[in-house]
């Protein structure tokens, strides 16, 4: 591997995109229960919508300013708004990645409590003494109801599947390291943290409060333009710039984002949303969402050859469509 993933600590999706292209995962890999590995991967990879949140796993908690019973309240709230939408947990696309300061995890639906769950993890190890480490890890994850009165307390109790692990440590790969009881138990740990902390960022993202903006590079549509007649299997998986993907801020996060990266000097009005809860006999524990509104241009050209488009979420926070005004 040598120094070829320079400079791409921390930078875990395209660590996962490098591993793929140069083939440190075999194509000819396989998995119980998955199959090819690097078909599997390469697919989840290209059919997700991927956001990228600059937070570390814990950290919305931290942002959300809320005490720890208001934060556990609030993750409560989304819980049970994603139950009245027929959901264990909402999700902003059916396919979604996102990468924190942690990881990149992404988190397909098999049916309503079980979902299959891929984590990449790219970091400097210090503390250890090793040089750097990166694990890959696939589960199977089966999500059961809160425990305590059916309410939120900071985890939520699941059965996790390990079906695929993988490490390098100083930039060799471990032969076979889910041979060994602790690393079994280590990667399943680490995939239940990973699905808490997908959830929680769920909560982030389709909170009417926060907007979500498509971010895109002129490098990805020059890649787009350069590979529109190749066939797709000669396509090398993109990594972050070349490929759009989406942050989300509150609206004066996103003011304040759009004056520093940006030369946009129009005034750009956002309206947060909100969920209404419907409190006669007829609606008792209902809940409604109340949608955005924005009064602005929707195509915003940032510096360094990146272009945003604003985005909106609808009657359901899922419902999100580019803002066209």
């Amino acid at each position: 591997m040598g120094k070829s993933l320079d400079g791409l600590k921390g930078k875990h999706f395209d660590t996962l995109i490098h591993l793929l292209n140069k083939e440190y995962i075999k194509k000819n890999e396989n998995a119980n229960r998955i199959g090819n590995v690097h078909a599997y991967l390469s697919n989840i990879i290209e059919n997700s919508h991927l956001f990228e949140l600059p937070i570390c796993s814990n950290g919305i908690s931290n942002i959300s300013e809320k005490s720890n019973e208001e934060y556990k309240k609030y993750i409560d709230n989304f819980l049970n708004f994603s139950r009245n939408k027929g959901e264990f947990f909402l999700r902003p696309f059916e396919s979604t990645g996102i990468e924190d300061l942690d990881s990149v995890v992404f988190v397909e639906k098999k049916n309503f409590r079980e979902f299959r769950v891929t984590s990449c993890c790219y970091l400097r190890e210090e503390s250890l003494g090793i040089d750097d480490i990166i694990t890959i890890n696939i589960g199977d994850i089966n999500l059961d109801e809160p425990k305590k009165n059916g309410k939120y307390n900071g985890s939520i109790d699941m059965e996790v599947g390990l079906l695929y692990g993988l490490v390098w440590k100083d930039r060799k790969r471990l032969n076979s390291p889910l041979n060994y009881e602790k690393a079994v138990e280590d990667c399943s740990n680490h995939l239940g943290s990973a699905m808490i902390t997908f959830i929680e960022e769920c909560s982030f993202i389709l909170d009417p409060n926060n907007f979500i903006i498509h971010k895109e590079n002129t490098q990805s549509y020059k890649n787009k333009k350069k590979n529109s007649n190749k066939k797709k299997t000669n396509i090398p998986l993109r990594k972050k710039i070349i490929r759009p993907h989406y942050i989300c801020m509150n609206d004066e996060e996103i003011k304040d984002y759009f004056k520093n990266q940006t030369n946009e000097t129009r005034p750009l009005h956002f309206v947060r949303g909100h969920i209404r809860m419907l409190l006669s006999d007829r609606y008792k524990k209902n809940m409604t969402f109340v949608k955005q509104h924005y009064r602005g241009y929707g195509n915003i050209e940032g510096k360094n050859g990146w272009n945003y488009h604003v985005m909106l979420k609808g009657d359901n926070p899922t419902e999100i469509k580019f803002y066209n005004g």
